[in-house]
């Protein structure tokens, strides 16, 4: 479904929920980053499971505008993580993706 539309914030909002109460923090964090819903806690084992700024940004899947995104901290935090990955070696594909 979320290949379908990568832009759905409903379906990380789902996905979030489901790690959530399944216990995943990690995965809550990952799918809570850009809803403004996931706790310091969740954001912060995201970040511990994928220490790469350039990993993170491409597990979010998020291709829509950021102002798409419901909140100044939410556009923020991919702001932020969007910069890092401009500070950083980036292992880039044959199409130029990371």
């Amino acid at each position: 479904m979320l290949a379908a539309d990568p832009g759905d914030l409903e379906l990380y909002r789902l996905l979030a929920e489901v790690h959530r109460t399944g216990g995943n923090a990690a995965e809550a964090g990952r799918w809570g980053y850009l809803t403004g819903e996931a706790s310091d806690s969740e954001i912060a084992a995201f970040e511990q499971s994928h220490p790469q700024a350039w990993v993170r940004l491409q597990l979010l899947g998020w291709s829509g505008d950021p102002k798409l995104l419901p909140s100044d901290a939410a556009r923020a935090r991919l702001a932020a993580l969007q910069q890092q990955v401009s500070q950083s070696t980036v292992p880039l594909m044959a199409d130029g993706r990371y």
